[in-house]
């Protein structure tokens, strides 16, 4: 792998090591320092640093995932709530699994299943588009519900982005023109 700047310069050359490399890559998330890797046999890796490219691997979600996840959403060290990299897994069954590299926990979640996720910037809180058509913002450890605002549309937006701390962006393209809605979700102000 190559991590580049902005300006298209090679920063570093790098390899994920275990089954990212030996088995494939379904997935990656990155993030500044970062990523974390869904390989096809749906292990989680991680790379916490690039600075410091080693892979470790996160407890294992078998048997628990044995579809891969419909969403799911990296919260880097810095922003969890552990100091620890903390990965969630959006099932189909409509639960969520967390996920670190010393435990994997369902966390009987029943707002889904959710077709795409979003992690706040400062990471206190999720938003979550739900098969229903919903979008559910959260605290990012699922303890309380902020806010629900209904789309009208049960299909999955392209993307769920944060603008900013109080408010969720919905992309959805269309063949003529995208469409894009806006929530505001103020949930910042009750946490």
């Amino acid at each position: 792998m190559l991590l580049y700047s902005a300006l298209g310069e090679v920063l570093r050359r790098f390899q994920l090591e275990g089954d990212c490399s030996a088995v494939g890559v379904q997935d990656v998330v990155i993030w500044a320092e970062g990523l974390v890797c869904l390989t096809k046999n749906l292990q989680v890796y991680a790379m916490l640093d690039f600075d410091a490219p080693f892979t470790v691997k996160l407890k294992a979600p078998v048997p628990a995932l044995t579809l891969p996840p419909l969403a799911w959403v990296v919260q880097p060290p810095a922003l969890s709530r552990s100091g620890e990299l903390e990965v969630y897994l959006a099932l189909s069954t409509g639960s969520v699994l967390f996920v670190t590299k010393d435990e994997v926990q369902d966390l009987g979640v029943t707002r889904g299943p959710f077709l795409r996720m979003a992690l706040s910037p400062d990471g206190k809180m999720l938003a979550c588009f739900t098969a229903k058509g919903d979008v559910w913002v959260t605290r990012s450890d699922f303890s309380r519900e902020l806010s629900t605002f209904e789309t009208k549309s049960q299909r999955p937006p392209k993307q769920l982005a944060w603008c900013g701390p109080d408010a969720v962006l919905c992309y959805w393209e269309t063949r003529a023109t995208p469409i894009f809605s806006l929530l505001l979700c103020h949930a910042h102000r009750v946490l």
